[in-house]
């Protein structure tokens, strides 16, 4: 009996790693998957779609690439949006192109379906949750377990220990979602749309065209958010440069320009003074016992817009508590949600 057990026990782990477990964040502006706890995508969620024939032309980074370069019968489409999915077609034939790609580089079993842990903003309605789940199925995967984002990352092994009560802050390209816990229990979810990483990235575009009459595109604008931006005050000695290339707004000419971090300043604080304001309502509405030991404990910080210099330093000045930034920001969820049981 003891030699049929092992056996069982064998073919069932034969059978789960046909089948493997896919930890998956459809984030709106970047997806990332994770089968075996290694990244095997982590490409933009853009698809590029043919008009006229209708039908993929790229997705993820190539899509990304044809940003500016495209004819009128390509359209370039970001299926979700403030982290729910709004273009349910798109967001089908994404997830059914990433699926045959992983196939093809034998990420994925050719035959057998997958299943995985799918990452949710805390907001997200029951209409919301079953478009996530029928996009999936319709790509091939199927979703076993729907996790709340921040509920995920508090599975990560440096957060997994916490007892105490401490929450976690994921700044993301259209969405902040905050999740406070005690231990691992979440007691308090929330997500913020007023402000996100996409708005500091349009102040650059409106600031490059304002200040230097320069014309950038959004790639663009991203590589300078994040090489000059920051949330504090700078000192001036130590506001620093870059060479921006794009248009001219009145000759039309491709040109380089000497961007200064000063020209950004101003009005990515004004969106941080935002964005703490928000926090603080929610921080205000916990019960005081709860805010009291919060305070002692702090927020983890994760998310691609987390990346802006200056908001550990700027959140703990403004809410009296420990910000602490994660090492790894983008990719923390899809690693919390491997970490999930």
């Amino acid at each position: 009996m003891s030699r049929f057990n092992s056996l069982l026990s064998n073919a069932n782990l034969f059978v789960r790693s046909l089948k493997p477990q896919l930890s998956l964040d459809f984030g709106s502006s970047y997806t990332r998957v994770m089968i075996d706890q290694k990244i095997v995508w982590h490409q933009p969620t853009l698809l590029a779609w043919h008009s006229h024939n209708h039908h993929v032309v790229a997705i993820g980074d190539r899509a990304n690439n044809l940003i500016g370069k495209t004819p009128q019968y390509i359209q370039l489409v970001s299926p979700v949006r403030q982290g729910v999915i709004v273009e349910l077609d798109s967001a089908k034939f994404y997830l059914k192109v990433m699926v045959n790609q992983l196939r093809q580089a034998k990420k994925l079993n050719q035959w057998l379906p997958a299943k995985c842990r799918l990452s949710v903003p805390a907001s997200s309605s029951p209409l919301e949750l079953e478009q996530f789940q029928e996009s999936l199925n319709q790509a091939g995967i199927k979703v076993e377990q729907l996790v709340n984002k921040t509920k995920a990352v508090v599975a990560l092994k440096e957060l997994a220990q916490i007892n105490q009560t401490h929450g976690v802050i994921d700044l993301g390209a259209q969405t902040v979602d905050v999740g406070i816990f005690v231990g691992q229990e979440l007691i308090k979810a929330v997500t913020l749309t007023t402000v996100n990483g996409d708005d500091f990235t349009r102040v650059v575009i409106e600031q490059a065209l304002a200040e230097y009459d320069l014309v950038i595109g959004w790639a663009v604008a991203r590589e300078v958010k994040h090489q000059l931006g920051s949330v504090m005050n700078l000192k001036t000695d130590k506001l620093e440069v870059m060479t921006v290339r794009g248009k001219h707004a009145k000759s039309h000419l491709v040109t380089a320009v000497r961007v200064q971090s000063s020209s950004f300043q101003v009005k990515f604080q004004q969106l941080a003074k935002v964005l703490i304001s928000e926090l603080a309502e929610v921080i205000n509405e916990l019960p005081a016992e709860v805010a009291t030991q919060l305070q002692e404990q702090g927020f983890y910080l994760i998310g691609g817009s987390s990346q802006l210099r200056g908001w550990s330093m700027v959140l703990q000045e403004a809410l009296g508590m420990p910000f602490i930034l994660s090492k790894s920001p983008q990719i923390d969820l899809v690693r919390g949600l491997a970490s999930v049981k």
